[in-house]
Formats: structure tokens, C-alpha cells, sequence
């Protein structure tokens, strides 16, 4: 902690001369919490990121009364897949076994959790590969029960001058024979086997679609020798986006569809489709990642379910006795700043939620008793009591008469008093994806530059998720357009408020955010200095060199197919740096593949070129992402540094 000041003029400081407890040292360490729930039971398991240890994932088991929780995957072992190079779904339970993919080598092992005569915990066991080496690389995967098989995706890296190849497999788990199910569709996930094992379905995509533009929910029969037979298309179109289908134990398919704007449940029983809630709330989330899961059934035939509303979530009931009705849906917990997962077993309900002033919660909740237990993380750190801004949710007026929202975070620190006359520096958060959203839960990295006399507007601009598909479609045909003119837009809001002074605005943003950064202080003269994190600068060169999951984005986004149209060039802010006027400091993973490094290295040559202050910072061991603990403190504080320097803060 700080030491105690000296004099009553310590505690008036300007704002960006605060000092700080929340180092970023700690910053890189917030990472050490829940990453992932895996469904296995009443007592299930859970992944954590070790950042000590580059950010290494590893299973871990519940704590209980007598025990601690317990690493289950000891060092080198990391529980994460790069199918789609973003990942998702690494585990799969069956058995009294753990199914993972390893990062270092993504081979399957298997790891068995069968308990040690006297301690009624699992074992930590020495993990066994399933399949043998190889450019493979394996995600999504179930047990098919009746057959004692794997069914799971694969992506197969064989031919290094094309792009890789998708497609859903089989694999037995004692000899790691591999045998192909379905292919010829671009993309693949969620196989999912009906509760009878007769029947299979599964989700496919193609270019020039991402996820959440257009994916196809099919049914299939699974005959005597688990081949596919009658494959059919049940939902799903170039207009429709399908996600986290599953079985009802009545044979009913489940799925979320947001082919009336919001992602909504489905049911499809027979030749019929049924929206069982009609609700403007997203029930589910894009799918950037595999694997997620917001919604289980109880065996009444009820939805429990998280779904989004404003920008908040929450947890609710929908009965059976009422599907159909917008009244079906019953509020039972939250509102949450997210939930990332919900399972569901003996009416015992275990989900993940983020809080706004602590870290990640796992909690179970009793759906009999109405009562909740937290299972990991702590409701409450005392170490950031009086340094945490608390996120203000605030709505402003853009371009195109669109309402947005974002989240604002005021300088907050108790050692020193808010200034009375004039307003804080001011810096703009652009969220990547672009298909991804603002979020309130607790985020060091915010709280980093508000406890050090910096407010933060965390921004959801046009094109955001979570406000339904028209919102997300606003940015298509106008990316480096609309994005910009809503942080110009949200900055003068905050500007002629009080909220931000005007003199003192910075943006900041991670690759595609890094994108909007650049965009924004090529195109506009809002902003004095910015952060460009693998930030992309060369839009053609990107749809050129980009992997394949996001290779028709760029593409979707400016809605030009033909890469030779001028549209690509003048969207690009490395073709109109002459423009840019402000210091901008880079950051680039050597290792990124999602966005290269001469992305950054053409920008930086371009400003060096004009003489405007520039800095850039490549970590050699990084990827797309920073997960090394010391590389994360280094961005931070030459970050930090480099405003000091440049803005005379």
C-alpha cells in the first residue's frame, strides 16, 4: 500500500500525478481466476490461467470443506485449443475421465479423475495422449456414449500452402484411430448426440460468414455403425445466426437463433419451430469462441437460462407450461455484469458471473431452496476498497440519431481529492472483435488509469454485440466509419458534460479496437494521443494474409468482396498517415498470426516518416494477446510513460 501523506497538498494533486496501489504488476495477475467450468456433475471442475507461467491454463478441482482446490494438470500441461486459433472447448468429461487438448502440441490426452482410496477427491494422475502427433488440432468435443467414442472437431494443418481443413471426426479413445464424419462445409462445431444416441446434430458455416452473420443447424440419424444417414437442414440461412444447440431429454432440439433480431431459445420438435421465449435479450453470445453453454434444461422440461438485457445479465426460468409467452421467462438472479457459463445438474445450478468490484465467481445455486453458495473467488477484496471506479453506465446521441452506451469509469482513488475545477484526462476504450461489447465486470486493466486520476469510457459503438443483429449489422459497409464518428460522438458528450478535459483525450484499443484507434486519430482531430495494441493499419494486406476462421472479414465489414476495390485503401489508415497528427505508442506480439506485425511495422515507419512522436514495443514470445506476466507490466507502464511524456501530464 502507499505511505501515508505528508502534507494535506499530497492529497490535491493533479490527476494524472496520482499514485497507485493497483500496480501492473497486478494487472497481469488478474488473470490468476476462473476461466472456464467444466460440466461434470454436482461438483465440477474448472480451469484457471496460472500467469505466473505465461498465462498456462490448467484444470483445477472444487475446494470443499477439508480441502483445498487442487491442480489437476501440473506444468507443461496447458488446457487450451487454437482451432480457429481463438480456441474454446478444450475439455470434455466422460466417465470419471477429462478428455483436453494440449496448447504446446494440441494432441488429446486423456487424464483420470478416478478417486484414491483415502481421500475421497480426484487423483492427480500423469495425463495420456490419445492421438498420436501431428498439424492437428481438436476442439468441441462430446462421448458418444453408445458407441464409447469421441466425436469432436477437427482442424487439420497438413498442407502449409492452403488453408487448413474443418471437419467433425470420430476418435477411440484407448488407440486414437481417427475416422471422418462430416465434411465439406468451411467450418464445424457443436456435434451434439440426442440422449438415446440415435441421432446427432451439429452447426456448419461457410465464407464468407463469421458465426454470428450465418450459420446451419442440422439433423442427422446415426446408423448401426455411427455413420450419418438423412442429414437435414433444420435452421439456419445467409441471414440467420445458430448457436448452442442441445438435446431435451424428450428428444426435443434445443438452439438459440437470431432470426428476429435477438438471439433467442428455439425448440424443434418433428417438422415444428418454436420460439419458447420471444424476448429483445440476447440469450446467448457470438461465438468467437467454442463451447459456450448459457442455458441447460431441467427435467421438467424447463430453460434455465443467462441472457443479456441493457448491457447486464441475468439468470431465469422459463417454464414449460408457458413456452411461447414472453411471460414464460421468470427472473430468478442478477443482474450480473456477465456470465460466461451455466450448467445445470439435480436442480443444483453452476455458472460462471463477473463482478463490478471483485474478481470471477463461480456459484451454485439450489433451484428448490432458491438459496447460493460460491464456490470460488471472493465476493469482496479489501485491498481495492477505496481505489475502484465503479462503472457508470451512460447513453449518448451519435451521428445517425443512433442512442449508444458505454460505461464510464470517474478517477477514483482515497488518497487524493477530485479537482473541482478542472475535469480529468479522458481516454476511450475501443473493445476488439469488432463483434464483441463493452463489459462492467471488474477489469484491472481499466482500473489501472482511473485509480491513477484518468476516467475510462469503456464504449459500445454501432456494431457491438448484445444489442441484437440489426445493432451488429450497423458496421458493415461502414467500418473506420460509424466506430469512428461514436468515439468522436461519446468523447464530445463527455467533453461538454464535464466528464473529460478537453485538452487531454487519449484512445486506446486492441486489435480490431486497435483498428478504431488508428481510424479514429487518422480520420478525426479529437484525440492527442493514442494506443494501438496489434492494432491493424493495412486492411487489404489483412484479408490477404489473415487465417482462415476470420479470412472473409475484413471483406464482411467494409461489404467489398473484390480487394482491389478503392474502398480498401481508403478505409486504411497506413494510405492516409499524412492525416495523422497524434503520438501513438504501439504494442505487437512477434508470434501474432491474427494480426501480423508488419501491421504495426508499415504504421510506425509511416509516422516516423512525418516525425510525430512514436514509440513501438514487439515482444518476441507473444501471440495475438499478451500473456507473459512481465510483458503485460512492461505495455502498461510504457504506456503510462509515454503519455506523460508526450501530453505533459
Amino acid at each position: 500500500m502507499l505511505p501515508p501523506k505528508s502534507s494535506i497538498e499530497e492529497t490535491h494533486k493533479a490527476y494524472s500525478h496520482w499514485l497507485s496501489p493497483i500496480t501492473a504488476t497486478m494487472v497481469a495477475q488478474q488473470r490468476n481466476s476462473v476461466q472456464d467450468l467444466i460440466h461434470c456433475g454436482n461438483t465440477p471442475l474448472w480451469i484457471k490461467c496460472i500467469s505466473e507461467e505465461s498465462g498456462r491454463f490448467s484444470i483445477h478441482s472444487l475446494p470443499s470443506a477439508d480441502t483445498e482446490a487442487r491442480e489437476l494438470t501440473a506444468f507443461p500441461f496447458n488446457v487450451r485449443s487454437k482451432v480457429h486459433e481463438y480456441g474454446g472447448a478444450a475439455c470434455l468429461y466422460m466417465e470419471d475421465e477429462i478428455i483436453f487438448s494440449n496448447f504446446n502440441d494440441q494432441r488429446l490426452y486423456r487424464l483420470s479423475l478416478k478417486e484414491t482410496a483415502s481421500v475421497k477427491e480426484p487423483s492427480v494422475n500423469t495425463p495420456q495422449p490419445i492421438t498420436a502427433e501431428g498439424p492437428f488440432r481438436y476442439a468441441d468435443a462430446i462421448w458418444d456414449q453408445k458407441r464409447k467414442r469421441i466425436i469432436c472437431v477437427m482442424e487439420d494443418h497438413s498442407n502449409s500452402d492452403s488453408k487448413p481443413i474443418n471437419t467433425l471426426v470420430t476418435i477411440d479413445p484407448v488407440s486414437g484411430k481417427t475416422q471422418p464424419l462430416c465434411s465439406g462445409a468451411n467450418f464445424y462445431a457443436n456435434p451434439r448426440v440426442s440422449h438415446c444416441g440415435t441421432q446427432i446434430c451439429w452447426l456448419s458455416w461457410n465464407h464468407p460468414y463469421m458465426p454470428w452473420d450465418s450459420t446451419n443447424l442440422w439433423l442427422a440419424k446415426l446408423n448401426d455403425k455411427g455413420e450419418l444417414e438423412d442429414a437435414m437442414l433444420i435452421a439456419g440461412a445467409n441471414d440467420e445466426s445458430v448457436i448452442q444447440a442441445r438435446w431435451g431429454k424428450d428428444g426435443a432440439l434445443y438452439f438459440i437463433s437470431d432470426r428476429n433480431n435477438w438471439w433467442n431459445i428455439y425448440c424443434h420438435n418433428d417438422t415444428t419451430v418454436t420460439a419458447i421465449c420471444p424476448f429483445e435479450a440476447e440469450f446467448g453470445k457470438a461465438m468467437w469462441v467454442l463451447g459456450q453453454h448459457s442455458y441447460d434444461i431441467c427435467e421438467n422440461g424447463d430453460i434455465v437460462t443467462a441472457y443479456s438485457k441493457n448491457g447486464q445479465w441475468y439468470i431465469g426460468r422459463i417454464s414449460v407450461q408457458s413456452f411461447g409467452k414472453p411471460e414464460a421467462l421468470q427472473q430468478l438472479l442478477g443482474p450480473y455484469p456477465d456470465i460466461k457459463k451455466l450448467f445445470l445438474s439435480d436442480d443444483k445450478l453452476t455458472f460462471m458471473a463477473g463482478q463490478a468490484e471483485s474478481e470471477d465467481l463461480i456459484i451454485q445455486y439450489d433451484l428448490n431452496t432458491s438459496t447460493s453458495n460460491t464456490l470460488v473467488g471472493l465476493k469482496e477484496n479489501k485491498d481495492f476498497s477505496g481505489y475502484i471506479s465503479k462503472a457508470e453506465e451512460l447513453r449518448f446521441k451519435t451521428a445517425d440519431g443512433s442512442e449508444l452506451n458505454g460505461f464510464y469509469y470517474a478517477p477514483q482513488n482515497k488518497d487524493y481529492e477530485q479537482s473541482t475545477s478542472n475535469p480529468p484526462p479522458l481516454i476511450i476504450k475501443t473493445h476488439g472483435g469488432p463483434s464483441s461489447c463493452a463489459s462492467s465486470a471488474l477489469d484491472l486493466s481499466i482500473q489501472f488509469w482511473s485509480s491513477r486520476g484518468f476516467a475510462v469510457f469503456d464504449i459500445n459503438y454501432r456494431g457491438s454485440t448484445g444489442f441484437g443483429r440489426n445493432n451488429r449489422k450497423k458496421l458493415y459497409g461502414n467500418w473506420g466509419v460509424a466506430d469512428v464518428e461514436d468515439c468522436v460522438c461519446a468523447t464530445e458528450f463527455l467533453v461538454k458534460t464535464g466528464r473529460a478535459h478537453p485538452k487531454q483525450l487519449i484512445i486506446r484499443g486492441h486489435s480490431a479496437g486497435g483498428y478504431t484507434t488508428l481510424a479514429t486519430l487518422t480520420y478525426s482531430n479529437t484525440f492527442h494521443a493514442g494506443a494501438s495494441y496489434y492494432g491493424i493499419s493495412d486492411l487489404k494486406a489483412l484479408a490477404q494474409e489473415c487465417h482462415k476462421f476470420e479470412s472473409c472479414y475484413v471483406q464482411q465489414l467494409l461489404d467489398e468482396p473484390d480487394l482491389s476495390s478503392t474502398i480498401y485503401q481508403q478505409r486504411s489508415p497506413l494510405f492516409h498517415a499524412d492525416q495523422l497528427c497524434s503520438p501513438v505508442i504501439f504494442f505487437q506480439g512477434a508470434l501474432d498470426k491474427v494480426v501480423p506485425p508488419n501491421q504495426a511495422q508499415a504504421m510506425v515507419s509511416a509516422l516516423k516518416e512525418k516525425h510525430i512522436p512514436v514509440e513501438y514495443i514487439e515482444f518476441a514470445e507473444e501471440a495475438h494477446g499478451f500473456r507473459n506476466n512481465e510483458n503485460i507490466e512492461t505495455a502498461l507502464n510504457s504506456e503510462l510513460a509515454f503519455y506523460k511524456e508526450t501530453l505533459s501530464l
